[in-house]
């Protein structure tokens, strides 16, 4: 475990210190790792989102019509189960 020291504005500890009084959190390092966990999974699915988006721009144009599309992806669902 590592220790760090931050500065924080006054109205920003407070809400810290609330969360901790709230009882949803042992003390305020497991609050902020709780929050940094959320940032962390957050930006890995906003990147997985990003590349999503490249791969279907870089992808082209369909000739697919939405009810091709549809039947498709339908298809691909009751291959799963």
């Amino acid at each position: 475990m590592v220790t760090r020291t931050i500065d924080l504005p006054e109205e920003m500890d407070a809400w810290l210190k609330e969360r901790v009084r709230d009882g949803k959190y042992s003390d305020e390092g497991a609050y902020i790792c709780a929050l940094l966990r959320y940032q962390r999974e957050y930006q890995e699915k906003l990147e997985t989102l990003r590349e999503a988006i490249r791969e279907g721009e870089e992808s082209g144009l369909s000739d697919a019509t939405i009810i091709d599309i549809i039947a498709e992806a339908e298809a691909e669902l009751d291959a799963e189960l």
